[in-house]
């Protein structure tokens, strides 16, 4: 749920790992474009809301794995300058757009008509809608969802009895060291061992933190404990509660329990030695899929 090709008709799958589409749905590629475009729900079908390079108008489609067949949902004609598409774990369909300044509005989808069934405000502050905004989402076993942004990281309870306590914010403060360590985040992935109580965030530029939700205070991790490189891309865990972090230089094991760190590099097998954002998802059979410049790269952790 955590793979997203800008424009490509390929997607990661169990069996085969590589499931090229239907040519209906190759067709469409061609006359929309879009970036962060697909999600998964839980039956293992495809939804796609793409958007046109020049004109105002972006449309959302259902991929049935089974019949091949696409369904189209009536066109929209507003402008829309960054959206992403996610399926939470209690397969509810949410699609965020920017509408331009300091409208941001994320929007829960009715899947049977493709209607808006309500919508939130995003409180993004002064946000500019060229900032591809949202880059990952986690969604917890009671429907919060987390937000990984170029703003920090936002926690989001859309059944949060007081609408003014559905909205959190996690940012960097200069005079807080416990803060997380920047706004610009690539990821945020669950803590194997304490879901509720630990996230693990990836940065574009400044490593990762494993950061407490009750109380917003982090611990850091860089170059300088052993990260080969701070850009880090996906986050992923194993079942034997490691970590593993897609970076500018290679893959890393990292190990929360002793703060250790095994590399990887091209030269270990992998597709390359820098990877990309959007590009990782944990498969149901537990290999781990990673992608790069120069493809990708899919393992068993054991």
């Amino acid at each position: 749920k955590d793979v997203r090709y800008y424009r490509n008709i390929y997607f990661t799958e169990d069996t085969p790992r590589i499931h090229r589409f239907s040519s209906e749905l190759e067709e469409l590629t061609k006359r929309y474009f879009t970036f962060n475009s697909i999600t998964e729900d839980t039956s293992g079908n495809y939804w796609l809301f793409l958007k046109t390079a020049s004109l105002p108008m972006s449309r959302l489609f259902f991929y049935n794995t089974t019949t091949k067949k696409v369904k189209r949902f009536p066109t929209t004609n507003t402008m829309i300058s960054h959206t992403f598409i996610y399926n939470d774990k209690q397969d509810r369909l949410w699609i965020f757009g920017a509408y331009g300044r300091n409208n941001c509005l994320l929007k829960l989808m009715n899947k049977e008509d493709g209607t808006e069934l309500k919508q939130y405000r995003v409180p993004t502050g002064n946000f500019l809608r060229e900032i591809e905004f949202i880059r990952s989402i986690h969604s917890d076993d009671r429907g919060v969802l987390f937000l990984a942004t170029d703003m920090g990281l936002f926690r989001f309870e859309p059944e949060a009895p007081d609408s003014a306590k559905q909205w959190r914010k996690y940012q960097h403060n200069d005079n807080d060291s416990m803060s997380l360590a920047a706004n610009s985040l690539w990821c945020v992935c669950p803590d194997p061992m304490e879901p509720k109580r630990y996230l693990w965030i990836g940065y574009t530029s400044k490593g990762f933190s494993r950061l407490e939700i009750a109380t917003g205070k982090c611990i850091h991790y860089s170059e300088k404990d052993g990260l080969p490189n701070n850009v880090v891309y996906g986050i992923l865990s194993d079942k034997f509660n490691n970590l593993w972090l897609s970076t500018n230089k290679g893959l890393s094991c990292f190990s929360p329990s002793t703060k250790s760190f095994l590399n990887f590099v091209a030269e270990d097998g992998l597709q390359g030695d820098e990877f990309n954002h959007l590009e990782f998802k944990k498969l149901k059979t537990g290999e781990l899929y990673f992608g790069g410049v120069s493809g990708y790269t899919i393992f068993k952790p054991e």
